[in-house]
């Protein structure tokens, strides 16, 4: 999710989505990680496995 496209195309879905379920977003990067404006949390999926 490094292309601003990519991210856009993305996070779309999970910004239409109106109600109070956690969003996290799983990708391979190790870049631009943590929480959106929205509340859209962006995790590694290697981290997110691993974390106990």
């Amino acid at each position: 999710m490094l292309d601003e496209t990519t991210r856009t195309r993305e996070l779309a879905p999970l910004q239409a989505v109106h109600d109070s379920f956690p969003k996290i977003v799983l990708t391979l990067d190790r870049f631009r990680l943590g929480t959106t404006t929205d509340g859209i949390e962006i995790r590694n999926i290697v981290d997110w496995l691993l974390d106990s």
